[in-house]
């Protein structure tokens, strides 16, 4: 997952829904981060924000999850 954005500090986190994500600071506009499949199961909407490290919380923005599909194309 790729977030774009400003002022990001090398400490910022990505919250996913309310877990902290590995979080990598590419520069002050670009932070990256792995999700682990088991976070994202259901299909459903989940909020993703950054958390600097003061604790202030980005707005949320919505991740949607939309159900795979079984065969066919």
């Amino acid at each position: 997952m790729g977030i774009r954005g400003s002022n990001f500090l090398p400490d910022c986190k990505i919250l996913f829904g309310s877990k902290e994500l590995e979080t990598f600071f590419r520069d002050v506009t670009f932070l990256t981060a792995w999700v682990p499949p088991a976070l994202y199961t259901a299909p459903g909407v989940i909020q993703v924000r950054v958390r600097n490290s003061d604790g202030k919380l980005s707005q949320p923005l919505p991740f949607l999850v939309s159900s795979q599909r079984q065969g066919g194309r």
